[in-house]
């Protein structure tokens, strides 16, 4: 993702987590609201949206590359998205992101019900 693109989407989300209505809209008809904020793809191109719950994490599973694209360890080395945040393979960045997504709901689920956190990890 551009960082042009990344940077409307992290607006679209952003509008989409204050403004109820505008989330519904992009839940039910994302490409229209997609185009509403400047973003346009292909008219071939199907445009799913889901929200991430408390209790279940979605994600992505990538097309398989055409031959003559970029491997994974090519891939490793220029994307710039969510996989240069935690460093290493995208496997282990998914892990990584994973792991920092449940330990954020812990938090929050602390914080909301007056619990101290406890860090039981291993040292």
């Amino acid at each position: 993702m551009s960082t042009h693109l990344g940077n409307k989407w992290s607006q679209i989300v952003e509008k989409s987590w204050s403004d109820e209505s505008f989330k519904k809209k992009l839940l039910a008809d994302p490409s229209a609201v997609l185009r509403e904020n400047g973003i346009e793809l292909p008219a071939q191109v199907q445009v799913r949206v889901i929200e991430d719950t408390d209790d279940v994490l979605y994600l992505n599973l990538p097309a398989r590359p055409a031959e003559g694209e970029l491997s994974e360890k090519e891939l490793d080395g220029v994307s710039g998205g969510v996989f240069g945040l935690f460093g290493g393979s995208i496997g282990e960045t998914i892990k990584k992101a994973t792991e920092a997504l449940f330990e954020g709901r812990l938090q929050r689920y602390a914080r909301e019900h007056n619990i101290k956190p406890v860090d039981a990890r291993p040292k």
